[in-house]
């Protein structure tokens, strides 16, 4: 009789939500920050900057934390692009190394480096900082949130 009441029970859709493994949106994070880095590049492209935001969903909301007093904060994947654009060529040599990533349930926590160069008056400036990104991802694996604290 508990078997046939298992079965029964297994047989209806529960009303849970399904969580993505751990170990997808490591990857897909990974992906992200991978493709993040190529539209950093001094050559990088409109196409660059589209393949990046395709991790997002479309109403995505951004949030930027460069101190708790100097931040900004936009929505929608459309905004994201016209402003990435607006800054292909400011940077150079671009590189992101992941040091740690920590997921639970639709949350990914990912703590990385960043080395770049940035164009200025005078040349080209290097900089060298640690960064960590919070994103939550909804049930198509899309970003629809992303708090950088830089």
């Amino acid at each position: 009789m508990y078997n046939l009441l298992i079965v029964i029970i297994s047989m209806f859709p529960t009303s849970q939500k399904q969580n993505i493994p751990n170990h997808k949106l490591a990857d897909i994070t990974k992906e992200f920050l991978i493709a993040k880095e190529r539209s950093y590049q001094q050559y990088a492209t409109a196409e660059d900057v589209v393949k990046f935001l395709s991790y997002c969903g479309d109403s995505v909301v951004y949030d930027h934390i460069l101190t708790p007093a100097k931040k900004f904060s936009f929505t929608g994947k459309d905004i994201w692009k016209r402003g990435a654009i607006s800054h292909l060529g400011e940077t150079r040599n671009v590189k992101i190394r992941v040091l740690n990533i920590i997921t639970r349930q639709n949350v990914v926590i990912a703590e990385f480096s960043m080395y770049r160069e940035t164009r200025s008056k005078d040349g080209w400036k290097k900089e060298m900082g640690k960064n960590v990104s919070i994103m939550e991802f909804d049930d198509a694996k899309k970003i629809q949130k992303i708090t950088d604290y830089l």
